[in-house]
């Protein structure tokens, strides 16, 4: 995330549930890779 102030900040895909409301207010823009947690190759055991 790129905030309007200049600054990047990373956060994990639980936090970004948790504070995406706020987050959104202070974000000039959002990279969010969720669905490649969730993906099936990505999944427990396998490759």
């Amino acid at each position: 995330m790129v905030l309007n102030s200049g600054g990047e900040l990373l956060f994990c895909a639980h936090h970004m549930r948790q504070h995406g409301e706020s987050i959104r207010k202070v974000a000039m823009e959002i990279h969010d890779e969720t669905d490649r947690l969730l993906s099936p190759k990505n999944r427990a055991g396998e490759r």
